[in-house]
């Protein structure tokens, strides 16, 4: 989920196909420029293979999980 404005814009699941580190540094860039405009990013029920994967490479604070739709 970004939140842009403060308004949220929902993405299709990133880690719908394979998780990877390429999806990964896909998620950081894109975090990277929707931080540097103000906005926010957090992963709306992400697979528990992401999640591994984020806490394995040091990334799990830079993409925190929302609860509720909210970050």
């Amino acid at each position: 989920m970004l939140l842009i404005d403060g308004e949220p814009v929902s993405l299709a699941r990133p880690d719908a196909g394979r998780v990877d580190l390429a999806l990964l540094d896909r998620l950081a860039r894109l975090t990277l420029q929707v931080r540097r405009r103000g906005g926010i990013v957090c992963l709306y029920r992400p697979s528990p293979e992401l999640r591994a994967l984020l806490e394995l490479c040091g990334l799990a604070d830079l993409l925190p999980e929302c609860s509720g739709g909210t970050c």
